[in-house]
């Protein structure tokens, strides 16, 4: 062969490019075959659109300082695992002008007048999965109507996974199950939490829960409940993991379904809508929990990330009004 007299040109450039060009093509098809796959509800209109159902409520992302969640953090021991969990907040009593106690007003005021011919006075509260915030919205929704001067009775009756005795720091001792089998009276398991809001928490875990959920004491329990009381909040197990929520709605006057999004996906709501036609459950609407600014960055739903207490918080109203009277003499 003959020897070259010029050197050949170098490649290196050219296989530079068509490496980059490669390998943002390769990324874009890997995230395309992901995003397709991807079956998880992410938006208010996702969950509007696979659920079919009224929307009734949106709640915002609450975050919880690290100090608060270090501080009040506690853990609940399961079977399988231990999980740590952090008590709900209560916004609407302790926080009343946040957007997230506003969205809350609203809810109950949408609940209010849902129906023009029958008062909704027995509400089942329930979600698809566990971990959407059903137990944070039955609290918060039975302060909103008993801030509104009705009487409320908050029922845990979730007795697989009970919440509501921590998040309003009772004893869990005596309770729902144990008035259900005639432990104890009703009277004394019922806790005042505050004005027009009693609390009857879920009481000593039964080995069989759905057997006393679906007894005629239970039935004749409700009846008294709203004979009692202007409206009753059930707090109970999302439908997916027991059938508790289904026996209870059928006793009540409907539920009211919590949802969540980044937990559920589109296989999750189908088999839920399937759970509640199946059982003929009169579903009252949904209430969107947890929704995040920047997943609805196109969305009509708007909420402030401050609280709306600093136009309304009667000392800072104070201090801008000497500010203001200050300004005024000097001039």
């Amino acid at each position: 062969p003959s020897v070259p007299e010029e050197p050949m040109s170098s490649r290196k450039s050219l296989l530079l490019v068509s490496g980059t060009l490669l390998g943002t093509l390769l990324a874009l098809a890997a995230a395309l075959v992901l995003e397709s796959q991807d079956k998880s509800v992410k938006t208010i209109e996702e969950a509007r659109e696979l659920f079919g159902l009224t929307l009734l409520g949106v709640i915002p992302f609450q975050r919880k300082s690290d100090k608060n969640t270090r501080r009040n953090s506690w853990r609940l021991k399961s079977a399988s695992q231990d999980l740590e969990l952090s008590p709900r907040p209560i916004v609407v009593r302790d926080t009343p002008h946040t957007s997230s106690s506003a969205a809350y007003r609203m809810l109950q005021a949408n609940l209010r007048f849902l129906s023009s011919d029958k008062e909704l006075k027995v509400i089942v509260v329930s979600s698809s999965l566990p971990q959407e915030g059903k137990s944070t919205v039955s609290a918060n929704l039975a302060v909103a109507i008993a801030q509104l001067g009705r009487k409320v009775l908050l029922v845990d009756a979730d007795m697989h996974c009970p919440v509501q005795h921590r998040i309003w720091e009772l004893s869990n001792q005596v309770g729902l199950s144990n008035v259900i089998v005639g432990q104890a009276e009703l009277k004394s398991a019922i806790a005042k939490v505050m004005d027009n809001l009693d609390v009857l928490t879920c009481g000593v875990i039964p080995p069989n829960p759905m057997a006393l959920l679906d007894s005629q004491r239970i039935t004749l329990l409700i009846k008294q409940f709203s004979a009692s009381y202007d409206a009753v909040i059930i707090d109970t197990p999302a439908v997916n993991v027991a059938a508790d929520a289904l026996i209870l709605g059928n006793k009540a006057d409907g539920i009211l379904l919590v949802v969540r999004p980044g937990v559920l996906n589109s296989g999750t709501v189908a088999f839920a809508k399937e759970l509640l036609n199946k059982s003929s459950q009169h579903v009252l609407g949904i209430v969107v929990n947890g929704v995040s600014l920047k997943n609805e960055p196109h969305s009509h739903y708007y909420f402030t990330n401050e609280s709306y207490a600093q136009e309304q918080s009667p000392s800072i109203a104070e201090g801008r009004r000497k500010k203001e009277e200050g300004r005024r003499e000097m001039q």
